[in-house]
């Protein structure tokens, strides 16, 4: 209970969820020139370090989650009157689901382009595309060969079974539920 009240309930709801943040704190090491003194001085280097602190700005996970059970359950006990407002939360949930898609959808179209004005903008555009090329062959090749050699050798070594009749196996079910999540 003490967290609740500690944790959670900030005197408003946008300072409970979005402005708690003293849970993470980073640190760095920060050199301080000091000047020696002359007379009196048992410093061999002229350099100190001090550790600097601060606040890493974030999200009050457990203010949110605190917050979000008691609307659900202030909602829960209103009655009929609670429909028009879970329509509302269903339809921006909807909303937001198809947005992420959408942005899932077009995002590598987005990466291309900007690897394309990256290239034009450099001085040596042949050579950028080459190198970018050869980058993008390494990573597939590269996926390949995870998907082809390693996975199957260790379902090879560990459930001691052929791994192309189990990747038989699994395919129609894998290819399935790819076709239904994509609506």
């Amino acid at each position: 209970m003490m967290f609740i009240s500690l944790f959670c309930f900030e005197g408003t709801l946008y300072r409970a969820v979005y402005l708690f943040s003293t849970k993470q704190y980073k640190t760095r090491k920060v050199r301080i020139n000091v000047e020696p003194d002359d007379f009196n001085s048992t410093l061999e280097e002229d350099i100190e370090v001090h550790l600097v602190g601060k606040n890493i700005d974030g999200v009050n996970m457990p203010g949110l989650i605190a917050v979000s059970f008691f609307i659900g359950k202030t909602v829960g006990k209103i009655g009929n009157a609670r429909k028009p407002f879970l329509e509302i939360i269903t339809t921006v949930n909807g909303l937001s689901k198809d947005m992420v898609i959408m942005i899932m959808t077009y995002f590598p179209i987005a990466v291309v382009f900007m690897m394309t004005s990256y290239v034009y903008d450099t001085a040596d555009r042949w050579q950028t595309a080459i190198s970018l090329g050869k980058f993008v062959a390494v990573i597939f090749a590269g996926l390949v060969i995870h998907g082809v050699l390693v996975l199957p050798l260790i379902c090879l070594l560990i459930v001691r079974r052929n791994p192309y009749l189990v990747i038989q196996g699994v395919t129609p079910a894998l290819l399935r539920a790819m076709l239904v999540s994509r609506r």
